[in-house]
């Protein structure tokens, strides 16, 4: 398996020991043939796989079964974000199971027809949506006049969803289990989220990876062939025992129990990189006593999914989307999440860090100069002729940092 140093330090590092079981032999068999990082592999297949399985087990508590809504983040290309993704496809469509893969995404509504009712108790129903672009969903879900992320929110917790139409009866969705695997570049997932998005909690709902790859393959090859159809008879033989069985509901050790209480009372906050954070805990704790092969939810799974968690509020920090009007608020974003208070960066490292030569060099300048115009910078020049910005805290004042004036080029330091 390809080791985490081959991981780029850019966004917050990846913990690799929560690869288990079929996840980890699926990233073993790719991670030598394929350029896309491991953590983004292992996206794909837990996602696949949770879907897969999410009818037949859970926790026992409520929204627990291991549906993921997952997007890869990464640079365009290098990454190999939809590779890794079209490999997990491959593989479970030659699992030969009644799980629906819808590729793309014209509109919520499209989706709810392919996942809906047909009879009156309908069967479970497990559905993926695959995308190679997250910004297409991004997109269509924010015209006016369709039914937007509202149907995909439902589904996020429930299995069942109406939806009427002018004309004719609508939609009926029971008993559908629904899954999401996009992947995006940084830049157009920052940007083509709309504010009809964030006030929705839709950022919330999405598990992000991001990762950048450093790994060069100059030929990727395909899986061994003998390799690919053992994990293939493995995932076939997991998911025909749970499907012949009662649904299994785990429970925790009394020490795993404990541990994820000390961890949910002592560093749950109110930010937003937290909202549902302990439901997707309660879903990877599900998957990962399969992939352990473990009869319940031990501390060491609990420990490993509070890693995983960290890092996913870590990560979504790092990648939240930027809900802005125009170009000049949302370049006043990014210079503040990526100069948080009290810290110093040159101008130019600030540019290179927000990307401002998409944006243009003035709007940049400008976006510096209203942001020193609301006293929360100040600039200075140092010995080596370079600017620094540094973010004010709120006790601070400009002056007591520097008096720049960007319009005109005029410096003074302060002593």
């Amino acid at each position: 398996m390809a080791k985490a140093t081959l991981v780029n330090s850019n966004f917050p590092a990846f913990p690799l020991d929560i690869m288990h079981g079929l996840a980890k032999e699926f990233v073993d068999l790719y991670s030598p043939i394929r350029e896309t990082p491991p953590e983004f592999l292992w996206l794909a297949f837990v996602t696949y796989l949770g879907n897969l399985l999410s009818p037949y087990i859970g926790l026992d508590c409520a929204a627990s079964e291991p549906r993921f809504y997952g997007v890869a983040i990464g640079k365009s290309g290098r990454t190999r974000k939809s590779a890794g993704q079209n490999a997990a496809k491959d593989v479970f469509e030659q699992v030969h199971s009644s799980q629906t893969i819808i590729q793309g995404f014209g509109s919520t509504e499209g989706v709810l027809y392919s996942v809906r009712a047909k009879g009156e108790n309908p069967s479970p129903k497990t559905a993926i949506i695959h995308l190679d672009e997250m910004n297409q969903m991004a997109a269509k879900t924010g015209i006016a006049g369709s039914a937007g992320f509202a149907p995909l929110h439902k589904l996020f917790e429930d299995h069942d969803y109406h939806h009427p139409l002018a004309k004719g009866e609508g939609y009926t969705v029971r008993n559908v289990y629904l899954s999401l695997l996009g992947a995006s570049t940084l830049e157009d997932f920052q940007k083509s989220w709309d504010s009809k998005h964030a006030d929705a909690g839709t950022f919330s709902r999405l598990f992000v990876v991001a990762a950048d790859s450093k790994t060069r393959i100059p030929r990727p090859m395909n899986p061994n062939p003998e390799a690919l159809e053992h994990l293939v008879q493995r995932i076939q033989q997991t998911a025909s025992t749970l499907q012949q069985q009662p649904r299994r509901t785990m429970t925790m050790s009394p020490d795993a129990e404990q541990l994820w209480k000390t961890f949910y009372m002592e560093n749950f906050r109110d930010d937003v990189e937290w909202n549902r954070i302990d439901t997707y805990g309660f879903r990877f704790m599900a998957l990962q006593t399969i992939l352990r092969d473990e009869a319940q939810v031990t501390k060491k799974n609990v420990q490993e999914v509070i890693d995983l968690l960290l890092y996913e509020v870590a990560t979504r920090r790092a990648v939240n989307p930027v809900v802005a009007e125009n170009d000049f608020a949302r370049i006043e974003e990014l210079i503040r999440r990526h100069l948080p208070e009290g810290t110093t960066m040159s101008k130019r490292e600030l540019g290179r860090a927000i990307n401002a030569h998409r944006y243009g060099i003035r709007y940049f300048d400008t976006a510096l100069f209203s942001l020193q115009g609301n006293h929360e910078i100040g600039m200075r020049r140092d010995r080596g002729n370079r600017t620094l910005v540094t973010r004010l805290r709120d006790e601070e004042t400009a002056s007591e940092v520097s008096s720049t004036n960007l319009m005109t080029g005029q410096v003074e330091v302060t002593t």
